[in-house]
């Protein structure tokens, strides 16, 4: 299993107990200052992408806890990139194309699946080795 801990809002830190130093970084960075009227999540880009994608979400006041995660198109998850409580703002994740675990993932169509308690957004994108 994964764990994670969260060092203000921006940096995510994994590390899996059961392989021997395997960490990695994923980054959520708070974008502008401007609060949100509405739930939204961009297209990522570039797409199709490769190496490495950006996906922009939108958190409006009194949204509560998100989460952002990858599937494939099998309905495996592949990653969680965003998960928990975030302050109203405008983030924005990058994705390298690797799984929990920080193994590279196959080229192929992916869905993103943005969700609070109250909507939920999916959406493509194309991972081309």
């Amino acid at each position: 299993a994964i764990t994670g801990t969260a060092t203000g809002i921006t940096n995510l830190v994994f590390s899996d107990p059961n392989a021997t130093g395997l960490t990695f970084t994923l980054n959520v960075d708070k974008v502008g200052p401007t609060i949100p009227s509405d739930f939204t999540i961009s297209q990522n880009f570039p797409n199709p992408f490769n190496p490495a994608t950006y996906i922009t979400f939108d958190v409006p006041a009194g949204m509560g806890d998100i989460s952002l995660k990858v599937y494939d198109l099998s309905g495996k998850e592949i990653i969680t990139l965003a998960s928990g409580s975030f302050l109203p703002g405008k983030y924005s994740v990058n994705w390298n194309a690797v799984n929990n675990y920080g193994e590279p993932v196959a080229s192929g169509m992916y869905v993103y699946r943005y969700v609070s308690n109250e909507a939920v957004i999916t959406r493509k994108m194309l991972y081309m080795k």
